[in-house]
């Protein structure tokens, strides 16, 4: 892979190329690169980074200099074709030459129980599987899968007014599909801090269980 420019991510960011940020989420969430989306390396990078990059020609990698190696590691052959360089710079660089960026805003269980309470545009995404959605969930939650955040339909159902809260199950999920949403024109994100493990510990926002419901 060779490193670009700042004028050739400046060019390819215009462009609107897939840029895929590897980044940890804690250091993704505070400011990325316009367009991004974060798919941090661990096991499920190079299926999810191939599902998302999917109808796309050219990607970008954007990675910490000290995790570049892992990253071209993990990249299977597929997703190797369309990858036409990285970057390793810096926030702090990109700030400096005036890139385009962009952030998602954290909330904690305190703030989302204050948030959908006074809220009425408020809508909460549980991004976690069905079952563990049917096994327990926010009164109110919306389900919505991975793989329909990459279904322009699906997404079209959602409403570009409403204040936008996603969670998963610990917070890793919830912040790729939080910067999808981004990259497809929604702004009103915020993404639940820990999810709903978090949520759980919390205990003050009321859940219900459609499992519960079903034996009634």
């Amino acid at each position: 892979m060779n490193q670009l420019s700042i004028n050739d991510l400046k060019k390819e960011i215009e462009d609107y190329t897939l840029l895929i940020d590897t980044r940890p989420t804690d250091q993704f969430v505070n400011g990325y690169l316009k367009g991004a989306i974060n798919v941090i390396l661990n096991n499920n990078f190079d299926a999810r980074a191939t599902y998302f990059s999917e109808n796309h020609d050219k990607i970008i990698i954007v990675a910490n200099e000290q995790d570049l190696n892992k990253a071209q590691e993990l990249i299977g052959e597929d997703l190797n074709k369309k990858i036409i360089g990285y970057t390793t710079q810096s926030f702090e660089d990109w700030k400096t030459n005036e890139l385009p960026l962009d952030m998602i805003i954290n909330v904690d269980p305190y703030e989302l129980k204050l948030d959908i309470q006074h809220d009425e545009k408020a809508v909460v995404l549980d991004v976690r599987t069905n079952i563990q959605y049917d096994d327990e969930h926010i009164v109110g939650a919306v389900n919505m899968q991975m793989n329909d955040f990459r279904d322009p339909a699906k997404i079209g159902l959602l409403d570009e007014n409403s204040n936008l809260y996603l969670h998963c199950n610990g917070g890793t999920r919830s912040v790729l599909l939080s910067s999808v949403l981004k990259r497809n024109g929604f702004h009103n994100i915020r993404n639940i801090e820990g999810g709903f493990k978090a949520v759980q510990e919390d205990g003050n926002i009321p859940t219900t269980s459609n499992n519960k419901k079903s034996q009634n």
